[in-house]
């Protein structure tokens, strides 16, 4: 389990809650902009409640419109 935190540490796009098994957030941001301006971003993540169950989403915002969608897996 070290080893994988280690590891986690210099890979920050890696999965960081191996061995957690209630209560984490972990997400991972992504904002896209064109020459026109054009903007969006995107929150891709997975959170698990004191349970451990846990629930996969993405969230996505466009920055022209003002609009936001979530999508839960």
């Amino acid at each position: 389990m070290l080893t994988n935190k280690i590891q986690a540490l210099f890979n920050p796009e890696q999965y960081h809650g191996r061995g957690i098994n209630k209560r984490y957030f972990e997400g991972w941001f992504y904002k896209v902009v064109n020459a026109a301006e054009d903007k969006a971003s995107f929150i891709v993540g997975i959170a698990m409640d004191e349970n451990g169950d846990q629930q996969a989403f993405i969230q996505i915002l466009d920055g022209k419109a003002l609009t936001a969608v979530l999508k839960k897996a």
